[in-house]
């Protein structure tokens, strides 16, 4: 039996693009640190990303809230996991000059990463992961 959704990473060429760059800019900075954990872009034919119900986390729901922003290939999650903490002030350096806005989720543990461009109709002023 296949995991659910386990092509769950499909986003646009300007994500990707600019995902490959933070990768590439961190790894400049911290040559000897572990590679960024990226995750949770969308699903592949966009919609609501339903992440389901897991023995860890219970509460999650199919097609509810978190998740719901990644639905069009233009936002990723970064997680916690392998960046020191003394490397999170020049991460988001990294971020922002690479065009995402930025919403830190310490519950969650990750970056959540916004890549959508002030011309689209779903860009937020204020980004958010809902």
């Amino acid at each position: 039996m296949l995991p659910q959704h386990q092509y769950n990473h499909q986003a646009t060429p300007a994500a990707i693009t600019a995902l490959r760059k933070i990768a590439f800019e961190y790894h400049q900075a911290y040559p000897l640190a572990k590679p960024l954990r990226y995750n949770d872009f969308s699903l592949p034919w966009g919609g609501l990303f339903d992440i389901g119900p897991r023995p860890s986390h219970p509460e999650w729901e199919f097609w509810k809230k978190p998740h719901s922003t990644h639905r069009r290939g233009l936002e990723a999650d970064v997680e916690y996991k392998n960046v020191p903490v003394e490397n999170y002030a020049k991460l988001n350096e990294i971020f922002i000059n690479a065009g995402a806005r930025v919403v830190d989720e310490p519950k969650e543990a990750h970056w959540h990463l916004d890549f959508t461009p002030k011309t689209d109709k779903y860009y937020e002023e204020v980004p958010r992961c809902y």
